[in-house]
């Protein structure tokens, strides 16, 4: 998982924080008004000195440098539960790009595919985004703080309360030296609980997109650019380990602006539940768009790919889960 600031787990995740800003003083520069007093011009000679004068003071006015205004300077708010390694954050600056594509959905995919059409303007906010999956030990300290469920389809092992899956053999035996891989097996409700709980939220289907886009608004197929997966850039079916990886595998994967592991290794949830595309007939951005669930009963959006998977459009793809799908 993953959020904004986090990225949200399906059942691995990431998610979005809220932005911390830093506001620069102002300095902005004017006279003083004028009395009334001032209004009446003087008499005889004094009118000639006293316009002078104000020549002069106009032309000091006139010389002085322009103070330009500091600009904002927008950061990423820090969370005092998240002190774990991996816990950084990438900030997407507010634009505009080209969210969706031509392509019709996958008949072939694993998972079911939702329509990624057309492509369209999508203008969002700036917001953070963890640069990472949540790992395996950020998740166990929600669950330790007794906010989190630990439940997950598949193994459960000593050494730890949190249940994973598709996990290297020997992590079953030494879960310590594991901890560091994207947890797994989590629904879109421990996803919501964990972002919650840790200060976040999940993302929304925009803008895990946008992050995984990059800027611009030029098509991109994967978030390292258009060329095809390779094993050293992604964990991917027929290419990949088989098994979930460390959240900081792939370097040479990572997205324009420097986020790991969007394209595989683990699905990633997101807060919207899927709709197809209905962008403005004028062509005009849709600015921050969000589908918010509205029951329980609704297939939400899941994105990126995971390891036992082979997606075509990996910034693209949206994949269809239901609310309590735990594994994958």
């Amino acid at each position: 998982m993953r959020y904004s600031s986090a990225r949200g787990w399906l059942p691995g995740g990431r998610g979005v924080l809220a932005l911390g800003v830093t506001l620069a003083l102002v300095t902005a520069c004017g006279g003083e008004e004028d009395s009334a007093a001032d209004d009446v011009p003087p008499s005889g000679a004094d009118v000639g000195q006293d316009a002078a004068a104000d020549v002069q003071v106009e032309a000091d006015v006139v010389k002085k440098p322009d103070i330009p205004a500091k600009p904002i300077v927008y950061t990423c708010a820090k969370r005092a539960k998240c002190y774990r390694g991996f816990c950084d954050e990438v900030l997407i600056p507010a634009g505009e790009f080209i969210m969706g594509s031509e392509s019709a959905p996958n008949p072939t995919s694993h998972f079911p595919s939702g329509d990624a059409r057309p492509p369209h303007k999508v203008q969002l906010d700036a917001y953070c985004i963890d640069k990472y999956e949540v790992t395996l030990e950020r998740y166990e300290d929600c669950v330790d703080a007794g906010v989190c469920s630990p439940a997950g389809l598949m193994f459960k092992e000593d050494g730890i309360k949190t249940t994973v899956n598709h996990y290297p053999d020997s992590c079953y035996k030494d879960m310590e030296q594991c901890k560091h891989r994207a947890v797994n097996g989590k629904n879109y409700f421990q996803a919501r609980d964990y972002c919650e709980w840790v200060g976040s939220r999940l993302c929304s289907e925009a803008e895990w997109e946008r992050a995984a886009h990059g800027p611009g608004v030029e098509p991109r197929l994967h978030p390292w650019g258009n060329a095809p997966p390779t094993k050293e850039r992604v964990n991917v079916k027929p290419i990949g380990t088989g098994y979930i990886e460390r959240v900081d595998s792939y370097p040479t994967g990572v997205s324009p602006e420097g986020l790991y592991n969007l394209a595989g290794n683990v699905y990633e949830w997101t807060s919207d539940a899927y709709a197809p595309y209905d962008p403005p007939a004028d062509g005009s951005a849709l600015e921050n768009p969000t589908n918010l669930p509205k029951s329980n009963d609704v297939q939400m959006i899941g994105r990126g790919s995971c390891f036992f998977t082979a997606p075509t459009h990996t910034v693209t793809d949206r994949s269809l889960f239901w609310k309590t799908f735990d594994w994958g």
